[in-house]
């Protein structure tokens, strides 16, 4: 199981990882929240849902900005052009966040 960024439960995710702090934070912040790749995502799937398909593995961004950054910029998460959110190993705060990561669906690369 992968974790998207369409999925429901995908922010609780990222949450468990990063913390409720974090998630009231997103509302806040622009340009590298979850928010704002949802909705970026959720454009681009509008526009043209062909082209996300042929950029699958492409990382989206939003303003330049390539990831969903984690508590303090550490961690950080890509997503992908069908939707899937990649946590970044060599950006992880350290090795218990990768496995909490990992155990919770998220793709590590």
């Amino acid at each position: 199981m992968t974790i998207n960024i369409a999925d429901e439960g995908a922010l609780d995710a990222l949450t468990s990882i990063e913390g409720e702090q974090w998630r009231s934070e997103q509302h806040e912040l622009d340009g590298y929240t979850f928010h704002s790749f949802r909705e970026r995502y959720r454009e681009l799937l509008a526009t043209d849902p062909e082209l996300l398909e042929l950029l699958s593995d492409a990382a989206i961004s939003v303003n330049d900005n390539k990831a969903i950054y984690g508590s303090g910029g550490r961690n950080r998460y890509f997503v992908r052009g069908d939707g899937r959110i990649v946590f970044s190993k060599i950006h992880a705060r350290g090795p218990e966040d990768i496995q909490k990561a990992e155990e919770l669906g998220f793709e590590i690369q």
